[in-house]
């Protein structure tokens, strides 16, 4: 019953988990922006 207390507590101190999302979102977003800037790299010198 506690845990659940814990987990459904909106004001964290501590909200760990929201960062690591947000980073994730982040990084994957930076990564596909870098894939797209070197996929055109590419096909611009192959061409």
């Amino acid at each position: 019953m506690a845990w659940t207390a814990m987990v459904m507590a909106p004001q964290s101190p501590h909200p760990e988990g929201d960062v690591t999302v947000v980073l994730r979102v982040t990084y994957n977003t930076l990564e596909a922006i870098i894939r797209d800037e070197f996929m055109l790299t590419e096909s611009r010198v192959s061409h």
